[in-house]
């Protein structure tokens, strides 16, 4: 199938598998759960920086908050600038003059992504496909733990692989 007839066969899955937490537009139901809308996109990779993020069980752990790292607001949207230009799937950013400060800045997030961003071998998300559909199947795949309960992995037969692309491709395009 095309992007356009996965996007629509994942618009039927979402609002039958993932509507009901995440709402039907995808904005998270006033952050009862993650707003998708904001998701594979810069402002999301600054969002993630900015207030962590956990419930995927990596090994390596939680994503620790910007501040607990000592990374201020202006440095955590310069990283947010390289990672999305230079890093992720989307290889954009809203705001070029910051790219390389966000390069020089990513070295605490490469601590656990790799200097690469790829997540060193599963120990952490690799950055290089967050944006595209792959970073939406893994979430699916993987399950995440969330403020009001826990999305359950979809490795248990309810959605094929090819659904899960859909979901993927539907939820990419919810950002654009």
């Amino acid at each position: 199938a095309d992007k356009a007839t996965l996007k629509n066969m994942g618009e039927s899955v979402f609002l039958v598998q993932c509507a009901q937490c995440h709402g039907v537009s995808g904005d998270g139901i006033n952050g009862v759960a993650q707003n998708l809308t904001k998701w594979g996109s810069e402002a999301g990779i600054e969002d993630a920086i900015i207030n962590g993020s956990e419930g995927m069980e990596y090994p390596l752990g939680m994503m620790s908050k910007a501040a607990d790292l000592g990374i201020d607001n202006n440095t955590a949207k310069a990283i947010a600038a390289y990672v999305a230009k230079e890093v992720s799937a989307i290889k954009s950013t809203k705001n070029e003059n910051l790219v390389s400060q966000g390069r020089e800045a990513f070295g605490v997030c490469a601590s656990c992504h790799g200097e690469d961003g790829k997540g060193m071998d599963g120990s952490a998300p690799d950055l290089t496909k967050y944006g595209s559909s792959e970073f939406v199947k893994e979430v699916l795949n993987r399950g995440k733990a969330g403020s009001i309960g826990v999305m359950p992995s979809f490795t248990d037969g309810r959605l094929s692989e090819v659904q899960k692309q859909a979901v993927g491709e539907f939820i990419s395009s919810l950002a654009e």
